[in-house]
């Protein structure tokens, strides 16, 4: 199949362009959100038909390969995954989308029928082997910017007057995650201060589903400069009652709440009774730390959008986990440890500040947990600064 769909491609390039274009007919796919972290945003894609020949292409620009699943994940949590323009034929990708219960919007261009030729020669000429890969960006080179920018090239086309009001990425991010509460906080976690300015027209358009309904208004030029409607029609291709991802009560939210109460009752025994929760100041420790690693290695080394400017790396890093066994060692020979006193405490307040300034939208679980710190920090230090008082009593080491 891929052999002859390569065959295909270098005869369409070998056609002039007025030998394709009486019987072409170009439209852009919209595929709603899926199940998946990667389907949760929708998808875009290029349909090309031929109504003499019969021949019906989508192209489709979201393709990557699973396999190597370890290789992939990495080179896309450093950025440097790349993703290539797969050629299809419309009745493979209607049964794929069907089965994923996805629907599939169709917008007919209206432009030309040169235009339309050149629309296709310039897919097919991107499809060749040598052509079809390109380094992957969520935020600014993906699937659906793409799709945009091909049609942009033979069909320049002007956007309507904006009348939405002010929107963020990280506001559309979580438009399409509030199902996915555990996803959204994860994201939250590692993308930084740059997902929370205020996007222009044109940016929005990386999202599909924006991307569909800006174009609906959107106008173009016909051959007398006259100005035109971009779309010709828009109607639904594959019409199936859309998967809906499974929720659970368990969010993060929930845990930092459950894990808040838990700081507060083992810090009043311990105020009380004198007793030292050593251990589940190291498993805070170790959450903490495991967390910064992954934030660390995308701040410092991933060239993914926006995760390098992520004022939590002032709380999440790897310093917990290098600390761990130096705390460890030093509480048996009896010794009193200086990290949640000093470190847990100046990060707690870190998050709490940058929070305050609105210098980043940190989600409300990372603030549940900045306090468990801040708290544990503060009770180290009361415990500290009374040890004399609190000699003899016990510990769960």
């Amino acid at each position: 199949m891929r052999k002859y769909l390569y065959i295909l491609i270098s005869w369409l390039l070998a056609l002039p362009l007025a030998a394709q274009s009486d019987s072409l007919k170009a439209s852009l796919l919209t595929c709603a959100p899926g199940t998946k972290s990667y389907e949760l945003y929708g998808h875009t894609a290029l349909r090309i038909q031929n109504t003499k020949t019969g021949d019906d292409w989508v192209f489709n620009y979201g393709i990557f390969s699973f396999q190597d699943v370890g290789r992939f994940t990495w080179e896309f949590t450093l950025g440097k995954a790349d993703y290539i323009l797969g050629v299809v034929s419309f009745p493979d990708f209607s049964a794929e989308y069907t089965e994923r219960q996805r629907p599939v919007t169709e917008q007919t261009l209206n432009i030309s029928a040169q235009q339309t030729a050149e629309l296709f020669q310039n897919l097919a000429l991107n499809a060749q082997p040598e052509n079809r890969s390109y380094r992957y960006n969520f935020l600014r080179d993906n699937c659906t910017s793409r799709a945009i920018d091909m049609i942009g090239k033979v069909a320049p086309f002007a956007l309507p007057a904006d009348k939405q009001p002010p929107i963020t990425y990280r506001e559309i991010i979580h438009s399409y995650t509030q199902d996915s509460p555990w996803l959204e906080f994860g994201q939250d976690l590692i993308l930084g201060c740059e997902v929370d300015t205020l996007l222009s027209q044109h940016a929005r358009m990386m999202f599909p589903i924006l991307a569909k309904e800006m174009l609906t208004h959107t106008t173009t030029k016909d051959s007398l400069g006259n100005s035109i409607p971009l779309l010709k029609d828009e109607k639904i291709v594959v019409d199936v009652a859309q998967a809906k991802a499974s929720t659970t009560p368990f969010t993060p939210l929930m845990v930092a709440l459950l894990l808040l109460c838990s700081t507060v009752a083992l810090s009043w025994t311990e105020l009380r009774t004198g007793r030292v929760f050593r251990l589940f100041d190291n498993t805070l420790m170790l959450v903490q730390g495991l967390a910064g690693l992954v934030v660390f290695v995308l701040f410092f080394f991933s060239a993914q959008p926006a995760v390098g400017s992520n004022w939590l790396i002032g709380v999440l890093n790897p310093l917990p986990l290098v600390w761990l066994p130096i705390k460890i060692m030093r509480e048996r020979r009896g010794l009193q440890d200086y990290y949640l006193p000093l470190y847990g405490t100046l990060a707690a307040v870190f998050t709490l500040v940058v929070a305050g300034l609105q210098l980043q939208t940190i989600p409300t679980a990372m603030l549940l947990l900045a306090l468990c710190l801040l708290m544990r920090g503060l009770i180290s230090i009361i415990r500290w600064r009374c040890r004399p008082l609190l000699a003899g009593t016990s510990s769960d080491k």
